[in-house]
């Protein structure tokens, strides 16, 4: 065979596959979007409603500053949240007992104003914790997760600035 037959079988080949593509079998075709979407949910992972997180994040949780799974190693924050809306954050130093060091309110919220952002939008996050000072002041963090069901329970909230801080609180009883 020659070349220019060579090259107008080939050319008949590419034009007859960008004309009629190949489906595999069983295929029906494209999806789709309220399947695509109902497909994609089956392997996403719960997230709790903002109620819901707001239920599990009352109670006290003190920062875990261990890089190892399985090991907890206490570090400077220790929080109470109470179910009237109060934040107690306590400061410890040197390992020493944990010390109230300010009060605030504190609320979950959907949409963080500052950005414009709503938690709702995302796959991220759950809510942002909103936290209101003595003197008005407020500021907006990430709750990204809180599960009461793990061993141990943990609450994780970033803190974002310049970078982005991870901050991951287990309950007192994960450091006995």
């Amino acid at each position: 065979m020659n070349w220019s037959k060579q090259v107008f079988i080939i050319a008949i080949l590419v034009w007859g596959g960008s004309v009629f593509p190949l489906v595999s079998a069983g295929a029906a075709g494209p999806v789709p979007p309220a399947e695509r979407s109902e497909a994609a949910g089956a392997d996403t992972i719960e997230v709790p409603s903002i109620e819901e997180a707001r239920q599990l994040i009352v109670g006290t949780w003190i920062e875990d500053v261990s890089d190892e799974i399985g090991t907890y190693t206490k570090g400077p924050k220790k929080w109470v949240f109470t179910e009237d809306g109060t934040l107690k954050k306590y400061r410890r130093t040197d390992g020493g007992p944990y010390q109230l060091d300010r009060t605030v309110q504190w609320n979950l919220v959907n949409k963080n104003p500052e950005t414009g952002q709503e938690a709702s939008n995302t796959n991220s996050l759950i809510a942002y914790l909103k936290t209101t000072e003595s003197d008005g002041d407020v500021e907006y963090s990430v709750l990204t997760n809180v599960n009461r069901s793990a061993d141990p329970s943990y609450l994780v909230i970033d803190f974002t600035g310049a970078t982005i801080t991870s901050v991951h609180f287990k309950p007192p009883s994960a450091f006995n």
